[in-house]
């Protein structure tokens, strides 16, 4: 039976971004025992799956945990997802929600870890006070599956140049067809997320070698819809003839909406958005000025932790590095954004299926036994996506 150990609720996204002040650690947590050799800078080779595993565990439960720093809408997603695939392939699932501070996710990993468990899944808040939960769970030869953070044996990261450099592309094929030399693009850059700043700068160096030249690259006053209002207006006022605008998620709502109140509705307008929100998706197909969105697809890459966890009780090679092809998934009108919908609303029969590569990405290779040789220490950005 799966059970929640605590789960708080009414924490905003807001709250999850504020997260990483000092943090007190549980007094239970022990000294790291196990040496570990860090696994290696710069890109790693396609996940071989045909790859000799090794010896498997034999005091590791079927058992996935998960500790979410707070009870919001990705996170929520998330759970769903991986509860889904532990369900779909039988294995047991715990998950507990935080109270949106680094003491809560270290003091429910820590109720998690207690328990028993074969993989451990998180997404980064506070590195430096959850290094040793993380290195608790390592010692006892978890596979630890952390999302943009470390240390742990399997890194879910998305890489933001790839990403970056996608969006523009994506968005310079459009100008090509439908405005040539006419474009006056305008990106709302991510600079008040320190980890997504590779992103932005793919985005301007992709436009540069398009011969394109921004005609403004601001920072939103805050990551929000009334936020992509402003900035939107008040370039409008000093670039009156702007056309495109790429930007990214949570402010494009309200960019459209600017566009739209100075009647910017015609076919020679082009917006994009990184990892659209859900009312942004709606925009999209709506068939709209918002003409695509960017995707980082959370669902079928937790979902597939289940088998994976199945492969590292087995003794069998799981992969180093899970991101996903191409840096993101494009998303296009009213068929693209159906088409998406339908996958994720199916996940085993995606998983299934031909169309996961679209959506996940496999890289490097590891397993039980060689879990001390390839733990990641840094941040894994895949540039050969």
């Amino acid at each position: 039976m799966k059970r929640n150990p605590t789960q708080t609720q009414g924490s905003s996204r807001r709250d999850v971004l504020k997260m990483g002040g000092a943090a007190a650690l549980s007094s239970t947590f022990l000294s790291p025992s196990a040496l570990f050799a860090e696994a290696p800078m710069g890109d790693l080779m396609p996940f071989d799956p045909s790859a000799p595993g090794g010896m498997a565990p034999t005091d590791l439960p079927a058992r996935i945990g998960a500790v979410h720093s707070a009870s919001v809408g990705l996170f929520q997603t998330i759970d769903a997802s991986i509860r889904k695939g532990a369900e779909d392939f039988g294995i047991e699932y715990v998950s507990a929600f935080g109270d949106g501070t680094a003491e809560s996710v270290v003091e429910q990993g820590d109720i998690i870890l207690n328990r028993g468990v074969g993989l451990m899944y998180g997404f980064v808040t506070n590195p430096e006070a959850e290094e040793p939960m993380l290195r608790r769970a390592l010692d006892a030869g978890v596979n630890v599956a952390y999302v943009a953070g470390f240390p742990c044996t399997m890194q879910m990261n998305g890489s933001q140049a790839a990403a970056g450099s996608r969006q523009a592309q994506v968005a310079i094929e459009w100008i090509k067809e439908n405005l040539g030399d006419d474009a006056k693009v305008a990106y709302l850059n991510n600079a008040k997320t320190p980890f997504l700043v590779p992103r932005d700068e793919a985005v301007r160096a992709t436009f540069a070698a398009a011969g394109i030249e921004l005609v403004a690259d601001e920072t939103p006053q805050e990551a929000t819809a009334e936020g992509g209002f402003t900035t939107v207006s008040t370039l409008l006022q000093r670039n009156p003839g702007l056309n495109v605008v790429l930007g990214p998620f949570n402010v494009m709502a309200g960019a459209v909406s600017a566009m739209e109140a100075a009647g910017k509705t015609g076919d020679d307008i082009y917006m994009s958005v990184g990892n659209p929100t859900e009312a942004e998706m709606d925009l999209i197909a709506e068939g709209g000025i918002l003409r695509a969105g960017l995707v980082f697809p959370f669902e079928p890459m937790c979902y597939a932790l289940a088998p994976l966890t199945q492969d590292w009780l087995a003794g069998k090679t799981v992969p180093m590095g899970i991101t996903v092809p191409g840096g993101n998934v494009v998303i296009e009108g009213a068929e693209g954004v159906a088409q998406y919908r339908e996958d994720i609303s199916d996940l085993n029969a995606l998983y299934n299926s031909d169309r996961f590569g679209i959506y996940v990405g496999y890289w490097g290779n590891t397993s039980y036994e060689e879990r001390t040789k390839n733990v990641w220490g840094h941040s894994w950005q895949q540039e050969n996506v």
